[in-house]
């Protein structure tokens, strides 16, 4: 996809911003809990891997990480059942666990996640995501972004309609897909 095709909705500098701040406070978080054993940072993979990335190297204490690898989005941008294809969790019994995003929309994805690291034992759970949708009502526990509107996000971890454009440093809104003859109601 093009990035002429796209609107832009936040820079690379407002993001680092976010970013940063949010490192900050979840680490003074982190502090004050007073936890003999570090946090498990755990990245929802694909999307919230450059959010990830740029949240821990920011964060100023001491971590695990690991990885959840998520699918609950189709190409057709219609959501589905959520889909876990891989959990690199071992060990999370009573202990403190992050879970980042990069969005919370419908939070299925997140309820799934958290449902399984329940059943594991986990301590403490928190979770953090870079936007959620404007209507979402699922609570999240840090945000960079709030009340994000409709459109579907290309660059800095989301990709487009064929799994490209995640490395965009800036972050857009794609415009609507294209309605094709398969995907549209007939009529006769």
């Amino acid at each position: 996809m093009s990035k002429s095709n796209l609107k832009l909705l936040i820079t690379e500098q407002e993001i680092q911003k976010k970013v940063t701040e949010l490192a900050k406070v979840i680490s003074e978080e982190i502090k004050l809990q007073h936890n003999p054993e570090p946090p498990i940072m755990v990245c929802v993979l694909k999307g919230g891997i450059m959010f990830f990335t740029e949240l821990i190297k920011n964060m100023t204490v001491n971590l695990e990480i690991e990885f959840f690898e998520a699918q609950s989005y189709t190409k057709n941008r219609t959501a589905g059942n959520v889909k876990i294809n891989k959990d690199t969790l071992k060990n999370v019994k009573g202990r403190v666990v992050y879970i980042v995003d990069d969005m919370v929309d419908s939070g299925s994805t997140m309820s799934e996640i958290i449902t399984r690291l329940s059943d594991k034992g986990a301590g403490y759970i928190k979770t953090v995501t870079l936007v959620n949708r404007k209507d979402n009502t699922y609570d999240i526990d840090h945000i960079c972004f709030p009340n994000m509107g409709k459109d579907w996000f290309v660059g800095f971890g989301f990709d487009d309609d064929t799994g490209t454009c995640r490395n965009y440093k800036n972050l857009y809104g794609a415009p609507p897909i294209e309605k094709t003859g398969e995907n549209v109601e007939k009529t006769k």
